[in-house]
């Protein structure tokens, strides 16, 4: 396995978070977020689930954000195609 290294973009380093391309990386935290949306639909009901609501929206929010952080294009695409999937 490859250590990742110089990936850049302009001049910002790109997080891979452990893996060995940052694309990679974008493609793992992809799946996790719809995955977070689907749990947000089942167990965000009601006004005595608001906990789990503000959880998974506040877990969304930490995912999106290592998405941005690899500059992955590609994941970044496949994120709004999953999130057109899921709306349709």
């Amino acid at each position: 396995m490859e250590i990742a290294s110089n990936f850049n973009f302009d001049g910002i380093a790109r997080m891979g978070y452990g893996w060995s391309n940052p694309n990679h990386a974008a493609a793992v935290i992809g799946c996790f977020i719809p995955t977070v949306w689907a749990i947000e639909d089942i167990y965000g009901l009601g006004k005595n689930r608001l906990s789990a609501k503000y959880l998974t929206i506040a877990f969304e929010m930490l995912l999106l954000v290592l998405m941005v952080k690899t500059y992955s294009r590609g994941g970044m695409l496949g994120l709004c195609a999953a999130m057109i999937f899921y709306i349709i």
